[in-house]
């Protein structure tokens, strides 16, 4: 038997990163008709301790009359992160009537991962969308409806 203090120290953990909160839109949100409003539209990014280079934008459930961002969306991230991919839970505007409306919130998360990949760890032809009930239809919408946006924005997110 060997009694000692071992020489080489032991290597840290890995460290989780605590979720982090955006605002999806800095003053006002297009409404797809030229007009805009003033939005409290998120999304929150949980990165994991070992990341892969892969993000996917998660699209909440709820009839488009609410969102159910607990399982449906931060429960979502969770076990992607298990998986060494980044959770990205979309908190997007609802219709009431204007179909446009959550598309543009989806379209802006997806560059916004674009535009901090870098950041994040991830590669930026690495990213994806999923969603759930009404979020199953704005990811689907999303990944049918797209546009390559404006090069001439300054900023990579609103390109």
């Amino acid at each position: 038997m060997f009694v000692g203090v071992p020489t080489v120290p032991a290597a840290d953990p890995p460290q989780k990163t605590e979720p982090e909160r955006l605002k999806l839109w800095n003053l006002r949100a297009p409404n797809g008709d030229g007009t805009f409003e003033k939005a409290e539209t998120w999304v929150t990014v949980h990165r994991p301790e070992k990341p892969n280079g892969t993000a996917v934008v998660i699209c909440p459930g709820g009839g488009y009359g609410g969102l159910v961002t607990g399982a449906e969306g931060h429960g979502i991230a969770t076990w992607l992160n298990a998986h060494g991919i980044t959770g990205v839970v979309l908190e997007y505007r609802l219709p009431k009537g204007r179909s446009f409306v959550p598309l543009l919130d989806a379209q802006r998360a997806i560059r916004t991962v674009r535009a901090n990949a870098k950041a994040w760890g991830i590669d930026p032809a690495k990213v994806g969308i999923i969603g759930f009930s009404a979020g199953g239809h704005l990811a689907s919408t999303a990944g049918t409806h797209f546009d390559d946006g404006d090069p001439s924005r300054m900023t990579r997110s609103k390109r």
